[in-house]
């Protein structure tokens, strides 16, 4: 089959109903010019990390921003780059916040494990752990990327523990996918920064403190929004595309240059 990305919804009908220029379909041009598409994030966080720097928030460390949705994905970050095309690499952990949620529901025990508290009653199971990590993904040098599903071992294996054992083994796993992408990194981090909606998961933030050798901390200790980041960096991408500048790179998706991708629909087009 031919490469390919599916855009649901149209950029330039949203245009003539709101009667505003809109900008959309940041992930086609990168997928044709042999790209993944994805993660698209990755500069903003670059432009996160200077702002931050300017503003005194931060020494102008590298930092890694961990954005923890369905998937992991982490952004590492040199604010003192020139830009963001030489300044961060990007890719996929592993699974996330998905399979827990997955194992909630299918055990009738809510959509998620509210601030982790069932998963700090419980046990990890280490052999399920280490066998997780055997992954050949995990050796893969970066930039790589994961489908949501791409770990359905992982949630065959805690199906026989406790709804608590599992959770618990489920945020271990998570915790030592980040630890073992660390190792790729191009300089060790000051810090690492989590957004998305894993950072409220107060067991998943002891887990990844325990397994990574800098300070653990959500996005808001550098003044920024975590709830916000990810409809932000499509506001910023937006700009970028407008301006010709590139919104991905090798570092990110892969792609063999840098990418200025994205469609710009007119109101009367």
């Amino acid at each position: 089959g031919g490469r390919g990305t599916h855009q649901a919804g149209s950029g330039a009908a949203l245009a003539r109903q709101t009667g505003r220029q809109v900008v959309w379909d940041f992930r086609s041009e990168d997928v044709r010019q042999g790209g993944q598409g994805a993660p698209l994030a990755p500069f903003f966080h670059w432009a996160c990390a200077d702002w931050a720097v300017r503003e005194g928030h931060m020494p102008p460390d590298p930092v890694v921003f961990l954005n923890l949705g369905g998937v992991g994905n982490l952004t590492w970050v040199d604010p003192q780059a020139a830009g963001p095309e030489s300044g961060c690499l990007a890719f996929d952990t592993g699974p996330a916040n998905a399979p827990i949620n997955d194992m909630m529901r299918a055990r009738g025990l809510g959509a998620r494990d509210e601030g982790g508290a069932l998963a700090a009653s419980g046990r990890a199971d280490d052999g399920i752990v280490a066998d997780f990590l055997r992954h050949p993904y995990f050796a893969r040098r970066p930039p790589k990327s994961l489908d949501r599903d791409a770990f359905a071992g992982l949630s065959n294996a805690v199906a026989s523990l406790s709804a608590a054992d599992a959770a618990a083994t489920l945020v271990a796993a998570l915790a030592a996918s980040v630890a073992a992408g660390a190792a790729f990194l191009p300089a060790p981090p000051a810090r690492l920064l989590v957004c998305g909606g894993g950072r409220h998961n107060a067991t998943i933030m002891a887990a990844l403190a325990a397994r990574v050798d800098c300070p653990v901390d959500p996005v808001e200790a550098i003044g920024l929004d975590g709830d916000m980041l990810e409809a932000q960096a499509f506001g910023w991408l937006a700009v970028r595309v407008l301006r010709g500048l590139p919104t991905s790179g090798p570092m990110t998706t892969d792609a063999p240059g840098p990418v200025s991708g994205g469609r710009i629909s007119a109101p009367h087009s």
